[in-house]
């Protein structure tokens, strides 16, 4: 495998997982 592509898919859900979690408590804030 290629060690780049992990580091880049590794980032993109560190990236993904931080949105939806700001995502996550403004809607709860909401409530």
């Amino acid at each position: 495998m290629n060690d780049l592509l992990i580091e880049a898919l590794l980032i993109l859900a560190f990236i993904v997982a931080g949105i939806g979690l700001l995502f996550y408590l403004h809607k709860r804030e909401l409530l």
